[in-house]
């Protein structure tokens, strides 16, 4: 079984914190009830008695309940923020003897449900028969100074009318170190029975707790990643996950996925999207902060390379014709590649274009490439690289999804360029005797086949070794090393000369050698002849050839007349037709004539009166002032050939 491949790559890095406002509090809230304690002493307290005092004034008991005393004591209906509570032996009225002045106090001992987060407010609502004061984590809430009960002055009363409900503010006075905390209230009775009824309600805002994190990313067979928060505690978090098409992105996404919690763990994440996570948690009493991190590709995977030539040498540039080769070495953790190539002019600071693409191959070993043989054989999009007079640059990727390596990219590039003395046409020619005849082959030649080079063979034939006249035998475009056999049946005692010639966009190169069909001897030595080793492609150019396919045809024309065609010849103006009638090569009809000379300019000539005459003929191209002239033929006459066709000798 193949093994799990678990890779965590941790980052941490806090890239913006945002406050918005928004009301979250935690919220304590009771009323008096049976719970609360309670006792009563007869002394009137004008004045606020010490905390310990009160603490240590009496027997804490439980405390009674009634929400129709009140009511019946007044004989008025009221509302009360809290089930009126009493203090144990005190809850009669009309006449009864508790009716006698009492000072009742109450005490209710909680804890805060925020524990010591910031207080947002605290204020308790309270009715109480009759005046009273409040003491907070033992400390006294200030007040007014008020007569009451016969006219004494009491000192720091919160309340001192029980048909008046009254409310407190005592967040001041929380004190937020304590784990537990009391809140007493000091109940003095002017008319029938101490009662107190009363709610409270205290709101707490969150820690300030960051909300910075970290982020950690997994890979086993899919891309994972845990959010966690860098400091922590805090409440109400949210983490939100959101997908870009843009890398680095933290903003402008698409919302994909949420969770709450402490922590967040988001799995299947798309290799070929980018994301980035929002942390967001209240803090304070009306606040929310956040913090926002790009998740991390994977980039446990190494990719490097060069640019190198056939023998290894590093660099990047290179001669048209010349292989680029790719040497991957170094290059880890994949299972396929990508490589496309743009390019530009050489010089140019302009945008490089599109031009050719490989596309993908899957393998987990890449090797040395060709790049040169890829890019115009292969691929997606293949071309006929690289032509010379530009930059290329080469987007090489690796990926290896098993791995969540999702795509890494390394872009190079190198020039194409022309150079001196880099093309080389050279060749090996071989002359031997085939099955159909004297063959002409060709070999040991450089075909360039991976670049924009292309390959012709032009074969001339002449009765001389220098100076023509020069027929054009064949032309031949070829692709490939050789050998190659341009030719089977070459013709017994002329020379043939072949001639390769390169043609790049940086020029033609060329290179001739030659041989005598039926003989031995090839020219390996360009001073051998005008048309051997390097020449100038130019020469071939501007050679004047000897018209091929010549022939001499019976017209059915009125005036029996002769019709000569022939190919164009190559740097001809002017064409000539000669004829010597009774030619005693050809004929045995009488005294042989001089010999007959017609111009032309077209590439046919009719002749009457020739159709039962016997002669030779031949058909010469003039060039520059000078006649090339093709060997004679020999016409007998139309009766000799059935009256349609020519008759060679």
């Amino acid at each position: 079984m193949k093994p799990k491949i678990i890779y965590s790559a941790f980052f941490s890095m806090l890239l913006c914190l945002v406050t918005h406002q928004i009301r979250a509090q935690i919220t304590t809230s009771f009323t008096t009830d049976s719970l609360w304690r309670g006792y009563s002493t007869p002394d009137r307290n004008e004045e606020p008695l010490p905390y310990n005092s009160i603490l240590t004034g009496g027997t804490w008991e439980a405390v009674e309940t009634s929400t129709s005393l009140p009511n019946s004591c007044l004989d008025a209906p009221l509302t009360f923020p809290g089930t009126p509570i009493f203090s144990a032996g005190n809850v009669s009225c009309n006449n009864s003897s508790e009716e006698a002045v009492f000072t009742s106090f109450f005490r209710k001992n909680f804890t805060l449900n925020g524990g010591n987060n910031p207080l947002c407010s605290a204020s308790i609502t309270v009715r109480a028969d009759n005046l009273f004061r409040v003491y907070v984590d033992g400390t006294l809430v200030p007040g007014p100074d008020h007569q009451a009960c016969g006219g004494f002055n009491y000192e720091n009363l919160s309340g001192w009318n029980f048909f008046q409900t009254y409310t407190v503010n005592i967040m001041p006075y929380i004190n937020l170190s304590l784990p537990t905390h009391t809140l007493i209230f000091e109940v003095g009775n002017c008319n029938y029975v101490n009662y107190l009824a009363a709610s409270v309600t205290i709101n707490q805002g969150y820690p300030n707790v960051s909300p910075a994190f970290t982020v950690q990313t997994y890979c086993n067979n899919n891309w994972s990643v845990t959010a966690t928060p860098t400091t922590p505690g805090g409440f109400n978090h949210t983490w939100e996950l959101y997908q870009t098409n843009v890398q680095g992105a933290t903003t402008g996404g698409t919302l994909v996925a949420t969770q709450t919690g402490p922590t967040a763990n988001f799995q299947w994440l798309d290799l070929s999207k980018f994301y980035y996570i929002i942390h967001r948690v209240l803090v304070g009493c009306t606040g929310q902060s956040q913090a926002v991190m790009e998740v991390p590709h994977f980039t446990n995977a190494n990719l490097t390379y060069h640019f190198e030539d056939a023998n290894g040498v590093a660099k990047d540039q290179f001669c048209v014709g010349e292989d680029i080769y790719l040497d991957p070495t170094g290059t880890t953790n994949y299972d396929r590649y990508f490589m496309a190539v743009k390019r530009r002019p050489i010089g140019s600071t302009g945008p490089f274009s599109d031009y050719a693409n490989y596309g993908f191959t899957f393998t987990n070993n890449i090797g040395l490439l060709n790049l040169s043989y890829l890019f115009k054989y292969s691929g997606d999009l293949p071309r006929e690289v690289f032509e010379p007079g530009y930059e290329y640059e080469l987007l090489f990727v690796i990926q290896n999804i098993p791995n969540c390596i999702a795509w890494i990219e390394l872009k190079k590039t190198f020039t194409v360029v022309c150079c001196d003395g880099f093309i080389s046409p050279e060749f090996k020619l071989t002359l031997h005797t085939g099955e159909q005849g004297q063959e002409i082959t060709v070999s040991d030649f450089e075909p360039y086949t991976n670049a924009p080079v292309t390959n012709t063979w032009i074969i001339l034939s002449s009765p001389n070794q220098n100076g023509g006249p020069y027929t054009l035998v064949q032309e031949t475009t070829t692709t490939g090393a050789g050998p190659i056999t341009l030719m089977t049946q070459g013709e017994p005692g002329l020379f043939h000369f072949v001639i390769h010639r390169l043609s790049t966009s940086c020029g033609d190169f060329c290179f001739g050698r030659y041989g005598i069909v039926g003989g031995f001897g090839f020219g390996a030595i360009e001073e051998e002849c005008d048309l051997c080793g390097p020449i100038d492609c130019s020469i071939l150019d501007n050679l004047c050839l000897v018209p091929d396919h010549e022939t001499a045809a019976c017209t059915s024309l009125a005036y029996n007349g002769v019709n000569f065609t022939w190919n164009p010849a190559q740097g001809a103006t002017q064409y000539r037709v000669q004829i010597i009638l009774n030619d005693n090569a050809c004929c045995h009809t009488g005294p042989q004539a001089l010999p007959l000379t017609y111009t032309v300019i077209n590439n046919s000539m009719t002749l009457g009166g020739l159709s039962r005459s016997c002669f030779s003929w031949r058909i010469g191209a003039v060039c520059g002032g000078q006649t090339f002239w093709t060997e004679y033929h020999c016409f007998r006459g139309c009766d000799e050939t059935d009256g349609g066709g020519t008759g060679f000798g």
